[in-house]
């Protein structure tokens, strides 16, 4: 009897000893996709299987796995703050296959991270060989990949298209290596869907495919669409910063907010957002953020949103600006906003936003209201037109580095700061500062009284 009790005892006391996250006895919370807190208590523990079943799994403590981890069925990864999983042959999300991946806070220097290498043809995170992706969510974390020469960042392998990929948080490094994308196809694969909704993308392609969208060689962009966070795509090859690899169209490319800021730098590159090299435009719609574009201006100059340059024959492409704030810089021979050079044919058409191409700059509503600080540029003007009124809001900045020509009226009830000079002001009670068209004259007004003529400002005489 005391042996049977002895041996209880030392089960009750070993059992006491495992965690109890091994057990999911105490629920776990994580952010989901809205940035809510939910807690979850059905988990295990994740100890470097090379397998992740159907469920929940937590990540915590630092885990290095050198055999590539296979996602099977819908898998939801919780990386614990501090958490690091280092997965040097990446992590195999084929289509039919889920992975979402959350974190516990929203503490981005506390953030679980998970760092992922690809295997040779394969895709740092999502498909295998010949196999497009899954489907791949990313609501927070600090998420580090490193594409092969054939297999894309995030999205497919060699051959395979992106399937669907989905960023709503978290920070995201995607270094795209060759031939694929650094997310999106692989080597010849189309894009498949890309959304982002928010958090931190930075995404860079060396070679042939773009850093977000189709693979080299043929690859195109199917359905990108941004509607929020912080976005940098710099292509250093021959695709497009966003839009289609080389030879790739751009395909559907819908721009509804965030900050995005896109750039091709290569000899023969593609456009900065559209398509690749020798690639068309696709159909691009821009209706809220701030797009910053860069065009390459090299051997072949490319535009900073439209059409591929070199090849003139391919599908003619289309531009919408309905609104935002759009900043499109390329070389000589090329249209900023349009058609690269030789590079096919592409309508644009420009209702709405602040629109700046190769520096000048002109609104495209008769009202515009202004709710996000704006800084124009050094070496950029922002013309306001006759019978346009650009209106400062409450709380934000109007910067002006470089100069702004005002034939309308600007109403201000923010800041405006740097070269305001010609800025005329009247106050308007309740309506704030509105500022007028104006003149420099130099042979009219001596308001000093000293006999010689001053430099002055004469205000139309609607303003007087």
């Amino acid at each position: 009897m005391k042996k049977l009790i002895s041996i209880l005892l030392t089960v009750v006391m070993l059992v006491g000893m495992i965690p109890f996250s091994a057990f999911a006895a105490e629920g776990i919370t994580y952010i989901d996709a809205d940035g809510n807190q939910q807690s979850c208590t059905d988990y295990k523990v994740y100890a470097g299987e090379t397998t992740l079943t159907e469920g929940w799994w937590l990540v915590q403590g630092s885990l290095t796995v050198d055999t590539r981890i296979s996602v099977n069925g819908s898998c939801n990864i919780i990386l614990a703050d501090n958490a690091a999983l280092t997965a040097n042959v990446g992590i195999a999300v084929n289509a039919g296959n889920s992975l979402t991946i959350y974190a516990v806070s929203t503490n981005t220097s506390k953030q679980g991270k998970i760092i992922a290498n690809a295997g040779e043809d394969q895709a740092a995170i999502g498909g295998n060989r010949q196999n497009s992706a899954g489907v791949i969510t990313i609501n927070g974390g600090n998420i580090t990949v490193q594409a092969s020469s054939t297999g894309a960042g995030i999205g497919g392998g060699k051959d395979g298209a992106g399937g669907s990929i989905t960023i709503n948080g978290g920070t995201v490094t995607s270094n795209g290596n060759s031939h694929a994308s650094a997310i999106g196809g692989g080597w010849r694969g189309n894009s498949g869907s890309i959304t982002i909704n928010g958090g931190t993308v930075v995404a860079t392609i060396s070679l042939y495919g773009s850093a977000i969208g189709g693979g080299g060689d043929g690859g195109n962009g199917e359905s990108i669409t941004i509607n929020g966070g912080n976005i940098t795509a710099r292509s250093d090859g021959s695709g497009a910063g966003i839009g289609g690899g080389k030879e790739g169209a751009g395909g559907t490319i819908t721009i509804n907010g965030g900050n995005v800021t896109a750039t091709a730098t290569f000899n023969w590159a593609g456009a900065a957002i559209g398509g690749g090299y020798m690639g068309s435009c696709g159909n691009i719609t821009i209706s809220g953020g701030r797009v910053n574009a860069s065009g390459a201006t090299s051997t072949w100059n490319s535009a900073a949103i439209g059409s591929g340059p070199a090849k003139s024959n391919t599908a003619p492409g289309n531009v919408n600006i309905t609104g935002g704030v759009v900043i499109a810089t390329s070389g000589s021979e090329t249209e900023p906003i349009g058609k690269s050079d030789g590079g096919s044919a592409v309508t644009v058409d420009i209702t709405g936003g602040i629109v700046f191409q190769n520096g000048n700059g002109a609104l495209y509503l008769d009202r515009y209201f202004l709710y996000e600080d704006l800084t124009v540029d050094k070496d950029n003007t922002l013309t306001i037109g006759e019978e346009q009124i650009l209106m400062v809001e409450e709380g934000v900045t109007l910067d002006i580095q470089g100069n702004i020509v005002n034939n309308g009226r600007i109403v201000n009830y923010g800041i405006i700061k740097g070269n305001t000079s010609g800025l005329i002001g009247t106050e308007m009670g309740d309506y704030g500062i509105t500022f007028w068209p104006a003149e420099l004259t130099t042979d009219k007004y001596d308001v000093n009284d000293d006999g010689a003529k001053d430099s002055v400002y004469e205000i139309s005489d609607e303003g007087q």
